[in-house]
């Protein structure tokens, strides 16, 4: 039974890790998007931020 509950924490502790990675992971894509699309918007003359 000990060796169950120690392989569920396990199996939790792998979830979470890669919960977390993920997150990052999309946290810097947004960010490297959100970026690059400033800087075309920027580039193009047109302000991405008033949108007129």
């Amino acid at each position: 039974m000990r060796g169950l509950s120690a392989l569920g924490f396990h199996l939790i502790g792998k979830a979470v890790f890669w919960l977390k990675s993920l997150h990052r992971l999309a946290f810097v894509c947004f960010f490297l998007v959100f970026i690059f699309g400033l800087e075309y918007g920027v580039n193009k003359g047109v302000s991405s931020i008033n949108c007129n």
